[in-house]
């Protein structure tokens, strides 16, 4: 299911056949509670963190729409929402799409996390009021897109070179020195979660190598973390340039199992046979194997008996 579900998230493309091809499928395995339940975890970890192509997004929500019905019958407002609560993006489709209403409980946990609060601005409203709120069309579109909405972050994810350097003359950024400041529209985890980035991290992040080798060039200093960002971009390239001048990750076990996380399997593979022996059940990081979610590391040598 795994396997299948990744093909379908990474083609570029978005044709209904694909999709049909795809629901067809998830209705012949006949899914009972306890599987179903393992897939919409699946679904979450996925969707928070691989990579992002162009449709990603809507497929994700196409896979959600054709399992409502299922959804609906086997899982109460609570329980659904602790499946997905860490995944603002499909949380806030999940609340506009009535799969999850807002009830007390929910709305403290919503209103528990900074970056949570104004992301569902018009929803806690609604609940406070009772009255619908709608949101402006443009807070809503950097709801939907879920990325952190400065101009500047933008030429990054583009990979802009041009237009990046003219924009870091006319406002005399210190490249060497500057962070990206944080947004309450960005989802992705490792981006939510980091309390500084640099310049050269979030352009590894979208594999956006014209900016990283810019900044290279020009003397800016590529830490080790830069290694996590890259493994999010799925770019083996930037993670071949990163070792052709030498960047060394803190640890090649932390990078393993962030590419496992990320579902970026081949980068996991290339990583486990360049720099790792083995993995083995008793080592410390066989927890954050498991909570990776990620079905294809799980072999019959990493089950123990708890």
């Amino acid at each position: 299911i795994q396997e299948k579900l990744l093909v379908f998230l990474e083609k570029s493309d978005n044709s209904e056949s694909d999709l049909q091809q795809f629901t067809n499928f998830l209705a012949d395995q006949h899914f009972q509670k306890e599987i179903l339940k393992d897939f919409l975890n699946l679904l979450s970890k996925v969707s928070m963190n691989h990579q992002r192509t162009t449709y990603f997004n809507q497929k994700i929500e196409s896979i959600l729409d054709f399992l409502k019905n299922d959804i609906l019958s086997n899982f109460n407002n609570c329980s659904l929402f602790n499946i997905f609560q860490h995944n603002k993006r499909v949380l806030l489709f999940l609340i506009k799409n009535k799969f999850i209403n807002i009830d007390t409980k929910i709305y403290n946990r919503l209103t528990s996390i900074n970056d949570f609060v104004e992301y569902f601005t018009p929803e806690l409203i609604t609940y406070q009021t009772k009255e619908e709120n709608t949101a402006n069309s443009t807070f809503e579109e950097k709801r939907e897109k879920g990325e952190n909405d400065d101009h500047f972050c933008q030429l990054i994810r583009n990979d802009s070179v041009k237009e990046f350097i003219d924009y870091v003359n006319q406002n005399n950024i210190s490249i060497d020195k500057a962070n990206i400041e944080s947004s309450s529209f960005e989802t992705n985890p490792l981006l939510l979660n980091s309390k500084s980035i640099s310049l050269a991290e979030y352009a590894a992040f979208f594999g956006s190598i014209q900016i990283v080798k810019y900044l290279y060039q020009n003397d800016v200093e590529l830490k080790p973390s830069i290694w996590l960002f890259t493994i999010h971009s799925n770019n083996k390239e930037l993670i071949h340039f990163l070792e052709e001048n030498d960047i060394v990750p803190n640890s090649y076990r932390l990078c393993y199992l962030e590419a496992i996380k990320c579902y970026h399997n081949d980068i996991a593979h290339y990583i486990l046979e360049k720099f790792l022996e083995t993995i083995n059940k008793d080592d410390v990081y066989f927890d954050g194997l498991i909570g990776g979610y990620n079905f294809e590391f799980f072999s019959e040598d990493l089950i123990k008996e708890d």
